[in-house]
Formats: C-alpha cells, sequence, structure tokens
C-alpha cells in the first residue's frame, strides 16, 4: 500500500481498486490502514485521499 501512495495522495476508492487483486476482501485493505495510521504511516485527507506521513 505504501508504494501505492508514495509518489503523492490517492482517492480511497482507486487505491482499493489497485490493490483490490492482492487482497481477500475488503476488510484486509481497512486492517492495513488501519495499521498504517496506528503507526503515523499513513493518513487520509479531507478529499479521502491516503498518503504517506514521513
Amino acid at each position: 500500500m505504501l508504494s501505492e501512495i508514495k509518489d503523492g495522495p490517492i482517492h480511497l476508492f482507486e487505491l482499493y481498486d489497485r490493490l483490490k487483486p492482492e487482497l481477500n476482501d475488503a476488510t484486509d485493505f481497512l486492517s492495513v490502514m488501519d495499521c498504517l495510521y496506528a503507526l503515523r504511516a499513513a493518513d487520509i485527507n479531507n478529499k479521502g485521499e491516503a498518503f504517506i506521513c514521513f
């Protein structure tokens, strides 16, 4: 996931579509986002775009 957002913010729908082939279901996507947020590695802006924090 971090490799997909390394070049700048990307909308969550687009990010999910890109990662969908590698995931078992949508909860996997949410789990990864939760972990990255907890580690302060990624966040979501008010436009619904994920971005790297470091």
